[in-house]
């Protein structure tokens, strides 16, 4: 019954987003030859990496994608499998490295665990969301900050907090993009 409930108001909340935003929805739709692809992908469960792409990192070599599959308890971990061969290939060279990386939408706050543990010790991870309760995840090594990031003075404020960073990754901005986030482990 909670599978139901949860699919109807993802139902609701993309019909909601339809009547508020039709230019969102036009959007949303021209990107549903790749959400089926990758909905494809998903139900098969795992991402082997293309057979073209040479120098691709076997899942046993990526450390991210070793800590997404151990990761079975504690704030959630949501991203798309094949999001960890790329990520591994850009931000392997800064692991173990002083590097000030930024995380647009935590959500549920399982992948800042993930990149202090991937960057090492000497990394500082910020994470930013729309959502107050996230403050929960602040930590040793990860400061979490509260606002809307179409907001101007809130990005101003935080470059007075932050002067600099290293690697930026963007997951929020999702309105409407129901589409582009399954939970594969967490809540």
């Amino acid at each position: 019954m909670s599978r139901l409930r949860t699919a109807f108001g993802t139902l609701k909340g993309i019909v909601n987003s339809a009547i508020e935003s039709p230019r969102c929805t036009a959007d949303a739709l021209k990107l549903l030859p790749a959400v089926a692809r990758g909905l494809q992908f998903s139900r098969a469960g795992s991402f082997p990496p293309p057979p073209d792409r040479a120098g691709s990192a076997p899942p046993e070599a990526n450390p991210l994608l070793a800590y997404f599959n151990a990761h079975t308890e504690g704030p959630g971990l949501w991203k798309w499998l094949h999001y960890f061969d790329i990520y591994h290939r850009h931000f392997k060279k800064f692991a173990g490295r002083e590097v000030h990386v930024l995380e647009v939408g935590i959500y549920s706050g399982g992948s800042l665990g993930m990149w202090r543990e991937y960057f090492g010790k000497s990394c500082h991870i910020y994470g930013v969301d729309i959502e107050p309760a996230c403050m929960t995840y602040k930590s040793d090594g990860i400061d979490v900050f509260i606002g809307d990031q179409s907001d101007r003075s809130f990005w101003k404020r935080f470059r007075e907090t932050v002067p600099k960073i290293d690697i930026l990754i963007d997951d929020g901005g999702n309105r409407g993009a129901y589409f582009s986030r399954r939970p594969v482990r967490g809540h």
